[in-house]
């Protein structure tokens, strides 16, 4: 069987349901390499559409509860160069 690196949302979910701990989960995703999400572009026009990347994941968790303010600072703070990179490019 093939081993697969789980999602940030199952990284989440496992100290959610009490498999890993508060810093295991965040040692993951502090060590993680994000993408974010953007609008394709064809030629010069943009697609009405929205390709997520995983930094989505890590947002979605936060609204959901699942993610402290701590914690969530703590990663912005670690990602806080691409995140200023994504948000020039959007």
């Amino acid at each position: 069987m093939r081993y697969s690196k789980p999602t940030p949302t199952e990284v989440i979910d496992r100290r959610t349901a009490g498999q890993i701990s508060d810093d295991e989960m965040m040692q993951v995703l502090l060590d993680w390499t994000f993408t974010f999400g953007r609008v394709p572009v064809s030629g010069s026009v943009s697609a009405d559409a929205y390709e997520p990347g995983s930094w989505d994941e890590i947002e979605r968790a936060y609204y959901r509860g699942l993610l402290t303010d701590d914690e969530i600072g703590r990663l912005m703070e670690r990602n806080k160069d691409a995140l200023e990179q994504a948000a020039r490019s959007a």
